[in-house]
């Protein structure tokens, strides 16, 4: 049986320039619990201050992966319809809460991350048909307006 990815807010501590590679970051997220590092593919796309104390919905699960010499111990997600790239963010969630739970002592690849359908519609983010929550009811938002486009 495949394994469930597990959705969670994550506070973005701090934002590095990744030492090997021209278009990552290394980030340090707060998942309620602990840091962990994420090495993300937005460099293109934001400036450290812009990432900085933001509230993100991350994959808590995903298979660790070293990233040009550098262990990712997470995914942060984020819109994407070809031009705009946005983040997906909330205001008022505790790091540590859940958008979707899984198993989260099971870990999950892209594979797994494909079946969720996740998209986003009118400038809403959604998972399947539903508005994406997190489990205090908020909304998760795009950082960046978007009309429509895939979630990565």
């Amino acid at each position: 049986m495949d394994a469930k990815p597990v959705l969670k807010v994550g506070l973005i501590k701090s934002v590095e320039n990744h030492p090997n590679a021209d278009k990552l970051y290394i980030l340090r997220i707060f998942d309620g619990e602990k840091e962990r590092t994420i090495v993300a593919g937005l460099k293109n796309y934001y400036k450290p201050e812009e990432l900085e104390n933001k509230k993100v919905v991350f994959v808590a699960n995903m298979k660790h992966a070293k990233i040009r010499g550098v262990e990712s111990q997470g995914m942060i997600l984020a819109g994407d319809n070809g031009n705009v790239v946005s983040i997906l963010t909330l205001e008022n969630a505790e790091p540590g809460a859940y958008v979707l739970k899984g198993d989260e002592e099971a870990f999950v690849g892209f594979e797994e991350l494909e079946t969720l359908q996740m998209k986003v519609e009118n400038g809403k983010v959604f998972l399947g048909n539903e508005v994406m929550k997190a489990e205090n009811g908020e909304e998760v938002k795009l950082d960046r307006f978007m009309e429509e486009g895939q979630i990565r």
